[in-house]
Parts: C-alpha cells; sequence; structure tokens
C-alpha cells in the first residue's frame, strides 16, 4: 500500500481503475472523515466514497490495492 496523501491529486497506476485520478479531501480537518473522489482518464465518469476515519481509509486503500502516482 502507498502512503496515502490527502488534499493530492494522484493518478492510480494499476488494477479496476487503471489511469484514474485520486483525490482524498478531509472533510472534519483533523476529526476523521474522508471524501474520495475518483474520475476517469477523459473526465466523463466519477464516483465518491465515504469513509468514516483514517483506519477505515487505510483498510478500504488495503483493499483496492492501489499503485498510485502522487502529483505533488
Amino acid at each position: 500500500m502507498d502512503n496515502i496523501k490527502i488534499e493530492t491529486k494522484g493518478l492510480i497506476l494499476n488494477g479496476e481503475l487503471e489511469n484514474w485520478n485520486i483525490f482524498i479531501q478531509n472533510l472534519e480537518k483533523g476529526e476523521g472523515s474522508y471524501l474520495i473522489l475518483l474520475t476517469s482518464p477523459d473526465g466523463s465518469e466519477g464516483y465518491d466514497d465515504w469513509i468514516e476515519n483514517f483506519y477505515a481509509l487505510q483498510g478500504y486503500f488495503k483493499e483496492a490495492n492501489w499503485k498510485i502516482e502522487w502529483l505533488d
């Protein structure tokens, strides 16, 4: 699992969503809930997932098994 970067755009390099963009927004600044925003390479599709806390976010990334290039 890559390091998870918050408030940083990333590019998914493998798996079902290969070449999609990812952005993780911290909804409660230090308190914990997160919004994961996913957009297709051409921007025609998008999805989001709400995650309760950082521990759950780590589990989400472990399950997805993504390699991400963070574009910071």
